[in-house]
């Protein structure tokens, strides 16, 4: 079975979770499962990424 990892860009960056926090996307990987990212999150996620998919080439 396939997981599926969609990004969502927030259209507004006033998201903010129960937690208070900020967030400018949510990863939603396979069914259900959401994680909030802030623009860090994703600049580390496109770095690692990067690196992972380079090394598979």
């Amino acid at each position: 079975m396939k997981s599926v990892i969609h990004i969502d860009y927030l259209s507004t960056l006033n998201l903010r979770h129960a937690n208070g926090l900020r967030y400018d996307a949510i990863l939603e990987i396979g069914d259900g499962c959401e994680l909030f990212l802030s623009q860090n999150h994703l600049e580390s996620l496109h770095s690692e990424l990067s690196i992972l998919l380079g090394k598979k080439q």
